[in-house]
C-alpha cells in the first residue's frame, strides 16, 4: 500500500513536469462562462474527417445547437463544414460533429474557425501540416504462442515493423495496426430455412506492445510477468513514441495481435466470403499530439488517483476556447492475412 502511494505521488510530479511547457486545457471551478471546445483527429490524406464541438461545463459538457465551421488553407477559404445529422450519431452524445472533406498537403497552413451564432463564441486552430514519415522499410509477420489475458487464444500474430527516422529533425510517431475483417454468410433460422445473406465488415485496432523497448519507453516486460510488476505501469495503448532511441536511424518495432475481436454470428450460417487484411500505418504527429496521447495513456491505464494526484493536464492548441485538434500525415502498407478458419460450405449451429 505504501509503495502504491509513493508511486502515485511520483507519477503526479512527473506528469506535471512533462507537460508543463505546452498549452493546457483551462478549467476554473469559479468560472461561470462556458468555453467552446474543439476536438478532432485529422488524417490529412482523408476526405472523411470529423470535427467535434461542445461547451465546457462544471459537471458535464454542454451541447450546442448550431455552429459555423470554416476551413482555410494558406489563407484561402476552401470549405464550410457540414453538420453531421443527429440520426447518424449515438443519442447520448453531447458532441456535435462537422464533416471536413478537404485534403491537406505537407507545409499547408491550415486554419479551422468555429462560430456559434447563438452565444457569440469563436474558437480557432491553426497548424502547419507535417511532412509524411519515410516509407516503412519492411514488415515481417509470424505466428507465436504467447499468453495475454484479453485473448481467447494463445496463438497471436507478431509484427516486426522496421522504420527509418526522418533525418536531422526531432520527430514524434504513432504506429497503428488497423485490421479489416470481412465475413459473408448465408443465415438460417431454427428450422434450417434460409433467411438472408449478409456481410459483416469489422474494423479493429487492438494490439500489444509490452515486449518492445521503444513503445514501452525502455521498460519492456514479457507476457508472463506483465501483471507481476512491483509498480503499476502506464500502458502505451496508443503506440506513440519519439525518436530519442533511434534518431536518424532505423529501428524495428514489435507488436502482437490476436483474434479476440473476430466477428461472430449467433445463428446457423454458411460461410460464403472470408477475408482478413491489416493496414500497418505509421503516423507523423506533432509534439502536442504526442503529449495528448500520453495523457490519454495515463487515464486509460487506470493508475490515476484523483485523491492523491494532480488533475491530468491535457495540451490544447485551440485559441479562443479549448480542446485539441490533432493533424497527422502517414505512410502505410496493406498485408493480406490468413482468414479466420471457418470451413467453407459447412453449417454452423
Amino acid at each position: 500500500m505504501k509503495l502504491h502511494t509513493i508511486y502515485t505521488l511520483l507519477m503526479s510530479a512527473v506528469l506535471g513536469l512533462c507537460i508543463s511547457c505546452v498549452n493546457e486545457f483551462e478549467f476554473s471551478n469559479q468560472s461561470t462562462q462556458p468555453l467552446l471546445v474543439m476536438n478532432a483527429f485529422i488524417n490529412t490524406d482523408s476526405t472523411n474527417n470529423v470535427l467535434y464541438l461542445n461547451y465546457t461545463g462544471r459537471e458535464s459538457v454542454g451541447k450546442l445547437a448550431e455552429a459555423i465551421v470554416e476551413v482555410r488553407v494558406n489563407g484561402i477559404l476552401v470549405e464550410t463544414a457540414q453538420m453531421i445529422p443527429t440520426a447518424n450519431k449515438q443519442e447520448h452524445s453531447k458532441e456535435t460533429g462537422f464533416l471536413i472533406t478537404s485534403k491537406f498537403k505537407p507545409n499547408d497552413q491550415v486554419r479551422i474557425d468555429a462560430w456559434t451564432p447563438q452565444t457569440g463564441h469563436h474558437a480557432w486552430v491553426e497548424e502547419t501540416i507535417l511532412p509524411p514519415p519515410l516509407p516503412i522499410v519492411s514488415i515481417d509477420t509470424m505466428t507465436v504462442n504467447i499468453s495475454y489475458p484479453q485473448e481467447k487464444t494463445n496463438s497471436l500474430l507478431k509484427y516486426r515493423i522496421t522504420i527509418q527516422d526522418r533525418p536531422n529533425e526531432k520527430n514524434y510517431y504513432r504506429v497503428v495496426l488497423e485490421r479489416h475483417y470481412r465475413l459473408g454468410a448465408l443465415l438460417y433460422n431454427d428450422d434450417q430455412q434460409y433467411i438472408k445473406d449478409t456481410t459483416i465488415v469489422q474494423k479493429t485496432f487492438t494490439s500489444y506492445n509490452n515486449e518492445d523497448v521503444i513503445l514501452t519507453d525502455g521498460n519492456p516486460s514479457t507476457s508472463s510477468n506483465n501483471n507481476n510488476d512491483l509498480f503499476e505501469k502506464v500502458i502505451n495503448y496508443y503506440n506513440v513514441f519519439d525518436d530519442n532511441r533511434f534518431s536518424d536511424k532505423e529501428c524495428t518495432l514489435n507488436l502482437y495481435q490476436g483474434d479476440n475481436n473476430i466477428p461472430r454470428f449467433y445463428q446457423c450460417f454458411k460461410v460464403i466470403e472470408n477475408e482478413l487484411v491489416c493496414y500497418v500505418r505509421l503516423l507523423h504527429i506533432t509534439a502536442q499530439t504526442y503529449s495528448y496521447y500520453q495523457a490519454l495513456n495515463i487515464l486509460d491505464s487506470d493508475i490515476y488517483d484523483s485523491m492523491l494526484m494532480e488533475p491530468i493536464v491535457y495540451p490544447s492548441n485551440v485559441n479562443g476556447g479549448t480542446g485539441m485538434v490533432n493533424f497527422s500525415t502517414e505512410t502505410s502498407i496493406k498485408i493480406d492475412l490468413p482468414p479466420y478458419p471457418f470451413i467453407a460450405n459447412f453449417m454452423y449451429c
